[in-house]
């Protein structure tokens, strides 16, 4: 029983429907909106056409075409065929308009040409009932469109780590440390990543499925994520674009902490990208121009993302995913050798290790490596490789679980160190007998 106005307005709508569904309106809808307007209160909301849209994934395949699927469905009226379209521009150009086909029902298909990489397309939607009524997707001029890349580099972590590493000088947090999984949801954390077909991304934290929010957030200040360094020299157009959630007005103390991103360039400063207190609770893209920002000067580019939960405690979750480079370097040629180039530790494999470990890493032009094992103080065990002269590409190297002196280490757990051209990586081994 309704105790209020607005309750009170609500079941008249509630009573008048005759479908069980108020998005489309009830038999009287109008009537009853004129007299809810007249007394001061809102009509609930009656969507007139929906269209409903889930965005691409970015690609490095240049050349092949996008394929943008979407369910349009009119409450008034029925959808008029003729008038259901898509317009989209390529790198800010001009508007070309595709007419959607109506595949089945309500769904709707249009197709966007292949493109050759780099490449960032934005793409509105729009539909017409045959009583004029109209919708688009989003609103034509919105600030975020639909959009999507064909990237010189995307990043979707579902095959692994991507040569991210977490922590950093001064990490402290106590839980909510960076992991890469399939994230279970939670009232301030993502229960899908970003990426339409895939499953994993980074967070911070993982709770078990049902558990509560503040179980593995991050407490007791600050976990950092590390990418790859990227070899972007010569780069006449280099855009980095990447998703990413924070929370951080869900709990106690609501908006009290900063979600932090940085970039640095060829080993300098760590320059801010992002520094925000405003929670999003949802995916958002964010870019930034990294040819303006650095000039001539833009060479090894490597990028981090910090979450921190100091005192007063509050609750903290981070997300990212989706990492996409628009890159254009000096020739075709060039960009095809250069293609994904980058320095990058992955994981030890297999870990944990009885015997032999196996350590991949990545570097993006002919370097020094230097390569070492460590135990949990730092001190050093093993050096591997000591200023050795590689090509650009992929290398694997291999720990026969010895020190320097020829003895096996005992258990417990080491760290594998990695450094050239600048970039310092560590990766966590667990040594079993």
């Amino acid at each position: 029983q309704p105790f209020s106005m607005p309750d009170q307005i609500l079941a008249a709508f509630v009573t008048d429907d005759d479908d069980g569904n108020l998005n489309n309106g009830t038999p009287h809808y109008d009537a009853l909106c004129v007299g809810a307007t007249n007394h001061g209160f809102d009509c609930p909301e009656r969507f007139i056409i929906d269209i409903a849209h889930e965005h691409l994934d970015a690609t490095e395949e240049g050349g092949v075409p996008f394929t943008v699927d979407a369910q349009v469905e009119g409450y008034v009226a029925p959808i008029d065929p003729t008038k259901v379209w898509m317009d989209y521009a390529v790198d800010g150009g001009a508007w070309v308009r595709v007419e959607m086909t109506n595949v089945a029902g309500d769904h709707w298909q249009a197709v966007i040409p292949g493109q050759s990489q780099p490449a960032a397309i934005t793409y509105y939607l729009h539909a017409e009932d045959l009583e004029g009524n109209t919708q688009e997707s989003p609103i034509a001029g919105a600030s975020d469109p639909h959009h999507v890349e064909v990237g010189y580099l995307v990043e979707p972590f579902e095959a692994g780590d991507a040569g991210f590493t977490v922590g950093d000088t001064g990490d402290n947090a106590t839980t909510g440390i960076w992991v890469r999984v399939d994230p279970n949801g939670t009232l301030a954390q993502p229960e899908n990543d970003d990426t339409g077909a895939g499953t994993h991304c980074w967070v911070t934290g993982q709770g078990a499925v049902g558990g509560g929010a503040g179980d593995a957030d991050v407490d007791g200040g600050k976990t950092t994520l590390k990418s790859a360094v990227y070899d972007l020299t010569g780069a006449s157009i280099a855009v980095l674009k990447y998703w990413r959630w924070f929370s951080n007005d869900k709990g106690n103390n609501p908006g009290t902490d900063a979600w932090v991103v940085q970039v640095n360039n060829n080993g300098g400063a760590w320059t801010n990208i992002e520094n925000t207190t405003a929670s999003s609770n949802a995916w958002v893209q964010r870019e930034v121009d990294l040819a303006a920002l650095y000039g001539e000067g833009l060479g090894q580019v490597q990028v981090k993302f910090i979450a921190t939960d100091n005192s007063p405690g509050s609750l903290i979750e981070a997300a990212v995913d989706d990492l996409v480079l628009l890159v254009r370097l000096a020739s075709g040629a060039e960009e095809d050798a250069a293609r994904n180039a980058r320095f990058a530790l992955h994981e030890v494999r297999p870990n944990p290790v009885h015997s032999t470990a196996s350590i991949r890493y990545e570097t993006a032009t002919g370097s020094l490596v230097s390569l070492s094992v460590h135990d949990v103080s730092g001190r050093l065990v093993r050096r591997i490789h000591d200023g050795l002269a590689v090509g650009s590409g992929t290398h694997d190297a291999v720990w026969d679980g010895r020190d320097d002196g020829g003895r096996r280490v005992g258990s417990g757990v080491y760290f594998i160190r990695f450094k050239s051209a600048g970039l310092i990586a560590t990766r966590p081994v667990v040594v079993t007998r």
